[in-house]
């Protein structure tokens, strides 16, 4: 983590799109986004105080750590099938923080 970015490099996006089908995980974004909501008790309250219960706290944060994972392989996914990917990942990708 730097200065509040949370990058994760794409391997994908190295090599550009092999112009074959590539599944989608969508299925899996759906569930993950479920269980961020089943996991999300502390953040109901708009606030996360020092009172949370920690153990609330870090599985809300590791079910929101496991949807990023789903959703940088989405985006994986699209660039290998379309050579697509959002503006910010190509900015990432170039940028002098993350060589």
């Amino acid at each position: 983590m730097m200065l509040g970015s949370d990058f994760v490099a794409l391997t994908a996006s190295k090599s550009l799109s092999n112009g074959t089908e590539t599944r989608s995980h969508l299925p899996q974004m759906a569930k993950e986004w479920g269980d961020i909501l089943v996991k999300a008790n502390p953040a109901m309250d708009g606030a996360f105080t020092p009172d949370d219960d920690p153990v609330e706290v870090l599985n809300y944060a590791n079910e929101i750590a496991e949807c990023i994972g789903v959703l940088m392989a989405e985006l994986g996914a699209i660039s290998r099938a379309t050579n697509i990917e959002p503006s910010a990942v190509k900015a990432f990708r170039n940028s002098t923080l993350f060589v």
